[in-house]
């Protein structure tokens, strides 16, 4: 006797490989809580309290007993497997697939690749479902183990694949896998390690690159180590790995060491140790820089003089410190080593993710690995090297006290060890010559002429051992400098260096102290390190909360550093005061104004809103560089439109500059810019060229977000006109954040039919009907010629046919020929008359896509093919399908929330009803994703309520019962998807006993819209 049972899917049981027939709930019930038990005994009153909730003492169980007897039945001559054993019932199957599964899922010992991918296989073609897919109540710890499991086992697969050569499978089968859940690291890791394997390093990394932009965009995470370490590898020679050599340079020449006395002497032969000058200081622990430093170093290797250049705070001397520490101090390396950059152009953006460039962003492509006057490939510190070569020293130069120009070569003089006078530069050239070592000078930015003309003196082209790291807030301008721009801290780092620095001074910030609290605090202070280090101090005395909520303020709150700083980094505001007072007038104007922007600022904003008075908007451009240059602003890319940003905390500092009469006039000027950009957007996005004007929008939602803000306390009229300008993309995209600002601003609006309409849409999005028609009444009243569409879609939603068709005609009527409008509304007629099965829908929805292809805009052209597909309907659905594929493209194209959703609803709908219903279902899951995403309950419900006819069709009777208890279906249904819903609804309720039924619309009927639908993606694959 061989009894089998399948849990992976629907319950399936079969004796000797014949299927046998389980019948009714509770009995499959207690047979799923038998398998889920196993091997233990499953107490009477446990399965009573399963089985019959809400029942008590002898009843339930006795009501548990007989279910147990009824399923003996059902197994026939495999009653016995459920066998008495106090205190309940033990299953003795001897064979359950989810166990098979799971042993299979372990590697054997000794096992060749082949034998596991065939291990690997027979482990996955047990699944037909989600586990325990008919009692996911029942099972819902155990169902999210084996999902756990089944695509852990699914990455394995294709890391075998791999392995095995067989690239092209083990690329499409981690390609699904990344689709299906864009965020699994591993499955991205398998991805990226089956292109390589492939040969396609490129798609590789822009594999990973496109696993980043999902990260930061869709959950604010940056990429796993792992990762990260996989994206350095792929970026390494392949002859990296054997790791550097440490040899002499031929043809070096030995140093010259000059006396105490004015004159150069020659020096015996060795390398000059720079004993009698000045070391480099020590520094605490460099926490969340080790690409950095690795990316350092290999410049280092590759030219002589590298500038560190980034905002004040951003730990640049830091950086430095760790460059310029001998091997004994070397950081470890996690992701990256200078060594391994040999033979490769290293872009900043590959390696961390942003738009900051790193050597490439001032002299090309970075070329690493090489040092002058031989072949050998010297590793950073990371990697076991040193930036000064074996033996070589370090020199350090601190200018931040030095107010003078002239005093910049007798200060390198003394930190290398010479005492000199006169003739200083020509003693520093001669020390160069023989110097074997890294001489580092920090602080530059003040004395940048003086700097500029000492080093230009002092290397020249026979110095080969000497190298020079600056740091400073702006470039040097150097023939030959290669500029690193030093970002702010990821944000993993942010938090280790918070928490270190916190510790330090006896403060603890684990799992209890919030961790998730800490990361939002350090995002706020733009991850400058010294920002952080400056809230880590403040911690203790107050909370991180405490801290959190007061970094308006954050220029007074953050003005106690640690003892021992230099005082220009014992404050944040002396950090910024150190910039500012470098600039000259015109860009202390600019600095103080830009503090206005929200977002990335382009040159054509900038000159409108900040170029007036003293400051005009031909001299903007020049100023904004300026600001760029000096790190008060991140710089642009170098090509396309340049669009730069103000680090939060300078923002801050900038605000306080201006008094509030120039504030408000600023913040005017601000809110009527956008309030424009906002109007010729949206005129732009009913045109032909729409997919052009989606992303002006986007890139302007912050700054107008801001500004519609401000104005709509002090200037409601540019707040009516923001709000009008994004009612139509806000609608279209469904953004419900965007038709919020027509709701708020409605009692200043007047008769501003833009803003009416807005309102409306939000109001009709969140299911208030009432509302929304009268809100769009008053948009036809006040002579919006579109808002009569508005109202047929209000009647549309309610079933109300006859009156959806009434006002589409009628807006049909006064809207210009030719317009993206109208072709929208000639859509829209087609739908009642599709709905309530009238011949004349399809000549409506041809008639439609006649004029929206005249119009030449894709939103119009994809509403006009959906509503085509809706007209053939079940009539033809070959040419139904042919229509939404089309549409739901060229929604997809422009953004087109709404529509493509509207779309993804349908065709699920129609595949479910005229093809096989497992891929139906698991497109389902992606139309109900999608809807919970993006809002509009009422489009959430019709998705829903298509998804109960596909349940019932598939045997999910009891989930059917429930979703449709909880849309309280079928009412407020019309036409042929009432008909469907009313079959499907019947044909439930025979197949399942009448107590069932009952009692799982009882649970149904209990859930919002909101839980239902994830109640119904566990029933999806």
């Amino acid at each position: 006797m061989n009894l089998r049972i399948g849990v992976l899917g629907p319950l399936e049981v079969s004796l000797d490989g014949r299927p046998l027939h389980i019948p009714g709930g509770r009995q499959r019930a207690v047979l799923t809580a038998l398998v889920l038990a196993r091997p233990g005994v499953l107490g009477v009153d446990r399965l009573a309290a399963l089985i019959v909730p809400g029942a008590a003492g002898a009843d339930a169980r006795n009501a548990a007993q007989t279910y147990v007897a009824r399923l003996r039945r059902s197994l026939g001559a495999a009653a016995g497997c459920v066998r008495t054993a106090p205190p309940g019932y033990v299953l003795d199957a001897p064979a359950v697939d989810a166990e098979r599964f799971t042993a299979l899922a372990a590697p054997r010992p000794g096992e060749t690749a082949l034998d596991a991918l065939l291990r690997l296989d027979a482990a996955l073609d047990l699944w037909r479902g989600p586990a325990y897919a008919e009692f996911p109540d029942l099972a819902r710890a155990e169902s999210a183990r084996l999902a756990e499991l089944r695509r852990d086992v699914e990455e394995t697969r294709v890391e075998v694949l791999a392995g095995l050569g067989r690239t092209a499978e083990a690329v499409a089968a981690a390609s699904a896998l990344v689709a299906a859940d864009p965020g699994r690291d591993r499955a991205v890791r398998a991805l990226v390690t089956a292109l390589a394997a492939a040969g396609r390093t490129a798609d590789a990394l822009d594999a990973v690159r496109a696993h980043r932009v999902w990260l930061r965009d869709e959950a604010g995470l940056d990429p796993s180590r792992a990762l990260l370490a996989l994206q350095a590898e792929l970026l390494r020679d392949p002859t990296a790995t054997e790791g550097p050599e440490r040899t002499t340079r031929p043809g070096k020449r030995m140093g010259h060491e000059v006396s105490p006395r004015s004159e150069p002497a020659a020096a015996p032969d060795g390398p000059m140790v720079g004993r009698t000058g000045t070391a480099p200081p020590r520094a605490p622990e460099l926490i969340g820089r080790d690409r950095e430093l690795a990316e350092v170093t290999a410049l280092l290797t590759a030219g002589r003089i590298v500038t560190l250049i980034g905002p004040g705070g951003v730990g640049k001397t830091s950086l430095a410190l760790a460059c310029a520490r001998p091997p004994s101090d070397d950081l470890r390396g996690d992701d990256l080593r200078g060594g391994d950059l040999h033979g490769g152009d290293l872009h900043g953006g590959d390696l961390h993710g942003g738009d900051l460039r790193s050597g490439d962003l001032h002299d090309g492509e970075l070329r690493s690995g090489y040092q002058r006057g031989g072949d050998q490939r010297v590793g950073g510190p990371a990697g076991g090297g040193d930036p000064r070569g074996s033996g070589a020293a370090a020199w350090w130069v601190d200018l931040a006290a030095l107010g003078d120009q002239a005093a910049v070569a007798p200060a390198v003089a003394a930190a290398v060890g010479l005492v000199v006078e006169g003739r200083v530069v020509e003693s520093l050239t001669a020390w160069a010559r023989g110097a074997d070592g890294l001489l580092v000078i920090d602080n530059c930015e003040h004395l940048l002429d003086a700097v500029h003309e000492l080093l230009g003196g002092m290397l020249v082209e026979d110095c080969p051992g000497l190298r020079v790291l600056a740091t400073s807030r702006e470039r040097i301008g150097l023939a030959g400098e290669r500029c690193y721009v030093v970002d702010p801290l990821s944000a993993d780092a942010a938090v280790r260096l918070f928490t270190a620095r916190a510790a330090a001074t006896g403060t603890v910030t684990g799992p209890d102290g919030g961790s998730d609290r800490v990361a939002a605090l350090c995002s706020a202070l733009d991850r400058l390190p010294l920002a952080i280090e400056l809230a880590a101090a403040r911690v203790g005395a107050l909370t991180v909360d405490d801290v959190a909520r007061r970094l308006d303020a954050r220029l007074v709150l953050l003005d106690a550093g640690p003892r021992g700083r230099p005082a220009r980094h014992q404050t944040l505001r002396a950090v910024v005061d150190w910039s500012w007072r470098l600039l000259g007038e015109r860009e202390r104007i600019a600095f103080a104004r830009l503090h206005v922007f929200a977002a990335g600022i382009d040159l054509d904003a900038a000159e409108a809103v900040i170029g007036y008075g003293e400051l005009t908007a031909a001299e903007v451009a020049h100023v904004v560089a300026l600001l760029a240059e000096r790190s008060l602003l991140t710089r642009p890319g170098t090509v396309g439109v340049g669009r730069y940003r103000m680090l939060v905390s300078l923002r801050v500092y900038a605000a306080e500059l201006l008094d509030e009469a120039g504030d408000r006039e600023l913040r005017l000027r601000h809110a009527t810019y956008f309030a424009g950009v906002l109007e010729e957007a949206s005129a732009g996005l009913s045109g032909p060229d729409e997919a052009a004007w989606v992303p002006v929008i986007e890139g302007a939602l912050d700054d107008a977000r801001q500004a519609w803000q401000w104005s709509r306390a002090h200037a409601p009229p540019v707040a009516v006109r923001i709000a009008g300008a994004a009612a139509e993309f806000g609608f279209w995209r469904l953004r419900a954040d965007l038709l919020t600002w027509s709701t708020l601003i409605l009692p200043d609006a007047g008769s501003q039919a833009a803003v009416l309409v807005g309102a409306a849409y939000g109001a009709w999005l969140d299911g208030d009907f009432g509302t929304a028609a009268r809100i769009a009444q008053g948009a036809v009243d006040a002579g919006h010629a579109g808002a009569a569409d508005q109202l047929g879609d209000i009647a549309l939603i309610q079933g109300d046919l006859d009156g959806a068709e009434a006002h589409y005609r009628q807006a049909i009527a006064v809207l210009p020929v030719g317009t993206p409008a109208r072709a929208v509304a000639m859509a829209n007629l087609a739908l009642p008359l599709a709905y309530r099965q009238d011949p004349a829908a399809l000549p409506a929805a041809e008639a439609g896509l006649v004029e929206a292809r005249a119009t030449g805009n894709p939103s119009a052209l994809a509403f006009a093919m959906f509503a085509l597909a809706e007209a053939h309907g079940d009539g033809d659905p070959t040419a139904a399908i042919g229509a939404l594929d089309q549409a739901l493209r060229l929604a997809d194209s422009v953004g087109n929330r709404f529509v493509a959703g509207v779309t993804r609803t349908a065709m699920v709908a129609l595949r479910g009803r005229h093809g096989p219903p497992g891929p139906a279902l698991a497109l389902f899951a992606g139309a109900i994703r999608h809807w919970r995403t993006t809002g509009g309950r009422p489009l959430l419900i019709i998705a829903l309520r298509n998804l109960v006819v596909l349940f019932a069709r598939t045997g999910r009777d009891v989930a059917a019962i429930e979703l449709a208890a909880a849309l309280d279906a079928p009412s407020g249904v019309y036409g042929a998807e009432a008909e469907r819903l009313a079959q499907a609804l019947g044909a439930v309720r025979v197949r399942l006993p009448v107590t069932t039924a009952e009692e799982a619309w009882r649970r149904g009927s209990t859930r919002s819209a909101v839980t239902a639908a994830a109640e119904a993606l566990r029933h999806l694959p």
